[in-house]
């Protein structure tokens, strides 16, 4: 299809996964397996990859050199977004890092969280905040604020223990809206006082996984992985509302485009889909395999892509398997 631009990534095997645009105007990815980041260029579109630094806790900014084809691949991280101050920002995975870069010089600064047992699985993810970067804790079960100006952590406990929380967004509201994948509810956390309070989703809203839009200035999006779901929040009255979006789905990340539709990755589906929020209707996009000379089937069942709603008329995602990161014009 026509509406289809892609851009292989130069690393073999590199695991496209999270996009966002960076505060250059370029597109960004963050590849899974080989702990970079990867810059497509929008007028050229040529690809540049720059290699996260690995540092230890205690020697944040002390570049510990590599062990070919290990030290590079352990984090794992996929959670990539533009800060309000100007700088890109990621989470580092297993590493319960941020890695915050400078896009004009390309400098990277890694900066651990306290508890280094924070996220001993490599799922968590962030959100820009005015003057902080949020992001969650999933072993440790905790919400981290990362202060831009002075560069120190404050940890939040999560309330219900082993919740798991994963997903997190800054909404409108002023709150820091957060998914509890292992409690089935939604947390919000106040950043003027750090209270939390936490909703229960409901059971078809199981394990409620990312986090990442807002609708009509009351509605925060949610994917629910095992609930084959997305589930909608109003921040006012705290009212839940799920719209399956079929058998087997498995939705994993989600965006709003400008006409409030929501754009949706799946775990094994080799696509993209839409749900119509005043409708219901889900309509889904199959994404072009490489492996088949660019046409829209699968061979290879796509992993936990990221997805992102450019503001125009595109939508970005990232196919981890082919190693591709894919711009869809609307």
């Amino acid at each position: 299809s026509d509406q289809f631009t892609t851009y292989q990534l130069p690393t073999l095997l590199s695991g496209a996964c999270d996009v966002t645009d960076g505060p250059d105007g370029a597109e960004w990815n963050q590849e899974l397996f080989a702990n970079q980041l990867a810059r497509i260029d929008p007028h050229t579109g040529e690809v540049t990859e720059y290699l996260i630094p690995f540092t230890a806790p205690l020697l944040d900014n002390v570049t510990i050199p590599m062990i070919p084809g290990v030290t590079g691949k352990i984090p794992l991280g996929c959670g990539l977004v533009t800060g309000t101050d100007g700088h890109l920002y990621a989470v580092n995975g297993l590493r319960n890092q941020i890695v915050r870069m400078n896009v004009s010089t390309k400098h990277m600064d890694v900066f651990s969280a306290p508890n280094i047992l924070g996220n001993l699985e490599p799922l968590n993810d962030l959100t820009p905040y005015k003057d902080a970067i949020f992001f969650t804790q999933t072993s440790g079960n905790q919400i981290g604020r990362f202060d831009y100006a002075t560069q120190e952590f404050t940890n939040y406990d999560v309330p219900t223990p082993l919740a798991l929380p994963l997903g997190i967004f800054a909404a409108s509201d002023g709150g820091i809206w957060f998914l509890e994948a292992g409690a089935n509810k939604v947390g919000r956390l106040d950043p003027e006082t750090g209270d939390i309070i936490e909703i229960p989703v409901g059971g078809d809203l199981g394990a409620p996984f990312t986090t990442r839009a807002e609708t009509e200035g009351r509605y925060v999006w949610f994917a629910a992985l095992t609930g084959n779901s997305l589930g909608r929040i109003d921040i006012f009255t705290h009212e839940i509302k799920a719209f399956p979006v079929g058998a087997g789905s498995f939705p994993v990340e989600l965006c709003a485009d400008n006409g409030n539709n929501i754009w949706f990755t799946h775990l094994l589906k080799n696509q993209i889909s839409r749900l119509d929020p005043s409708t219901g209707e889900v309509l889904d996009v199959d994404l072009p395999d490489p492996l088949l000379g660019g046409t829209p089937l699968t061979v290879i069942p796509d992993i936990a892509p990221g997805i992102f709603c450019e503001p125009g008329n595109n939508v970005w995602t990232a196919e981890a398997t082919r190693n591709i990161v894919v711009k869809y014009a609307l």
